[in-house]
């Protein structure tokens, strides 16, 4: 016997919250089940409503996989407040209203690491938390990377460590959870 199919629908959205980066949206959602073969035919409602809540980003945003010649991976090192410590992660941030994303990925790397890359290519781009944002997250992976004189280029609440990962130390930083994002 073939098990029912289901698939939920939302049948009402109310935005409950506006907070700068993102809003909070109310959904009432309802279910449809499908049973047997031909779903069209064989599908019923099921009447029981449930109410759940997503954020809502305005902005897509950008991360860098970012190497340099001698292989080490530049990564930084800066407060994140959700967490209320220290983060090590690889360079990254918002796209800009207009900016594509390897625009943004080339302003990200540069700002928050002071380097440039000679190569800069997109990796993939994913929903990085589907539960509760429809935002996409792109990967980019920047190759050849030097220093650029003027250093980095810092925002008000960033307060970014530069710190240089030997490639071949990579997998045991991650082994510790050295590395948090």
């Amino acid at each position: 016997m073939r098990k029912p199919s289901t698939r939920w629908h939302r049948s009402g959205t109310t935005r409950v919250g506006e907070y700068g980066v993102f809003d909070v949206l109310r959904h009432e959602i309802h279910r449809e089940i499908h049973e047997g073969i031909h779903p069209e035919i064989h599908r019923k409602r099921d009447e029981r409503k449930r109410t759940i809540h997503t954020l809502e980003t305005p902005q897509e945003w950008c991360n860098v996989v970012a190497t340099t010649p001698d292989d080490h991976l530049i990564m930084v090192r800066l407060q994140r407040f959700g967490i209320d410590a220290p983060s090590l992660e690889i360079p990254g941030g918002l796209i800009d209203p207009g900016e594509q994303p390897i625009d943004a990925a080339r302003r990200e790397l540069a700002e928050e690491s002071g380097y440039s890359a000679r190569e800069l290519v997109p990796l993939t781009v994913v929903h990085a938390n589907p539960a509760i944002q429809p935002t996409r997250l792109h990967v980019f992976l920047a190759t050849g990377c030097t220093p650029r004189p003027e250093g980095q280029q810092l925002d008000e609440l960033e307060d970014c460590e530069l710190v240089l990962v030997p490639l071949a130390e990579l997998d045991d930083r991650l082994r510790r959870g050295d590395v948090v994002a």
